[in-house]
């Protein structure tokens, strides 16, 4: 882990929400991994709502990272549909 990583991860652990911006390859979805699986160690009855824009991507992580745990994976598109 990269020491801006890591930095970024101790400010997502502050932060109620929180929006991170960059370029493709940069390790956005890892961050966002990372600070999940964090906080579901510090709140293990929490639940947790993954959304990401790339269906494929939201696809991935249910199926391959986030299995039996109180993450749930969607993707933006799903989440309109079942709300509205």
């Amino acid at each position: 882990m990269l020491e801006e990583q890591s930095g970024i991860l101790n400010f997502l652990s502050e932060q109620k929400t929180a929006v991170i911006n960059g370029a493709a390859g940069t390790g956005k979805t890892w961050l966002a991994q990372m600070a999940a699986e964090r906080f579901l160690k510090k709140n293990k009855n929490a639940r947790i709502l993954y959304v990401c824009y790339n269906t494929m991507l939201a696809a991935d992580l249910a199926e391959n990272r986030f299995i039996n745990t109180n993450i749930c994976v969607t993707n933006f598109h799903r989440l309109g549909q079942v709300l509205f």
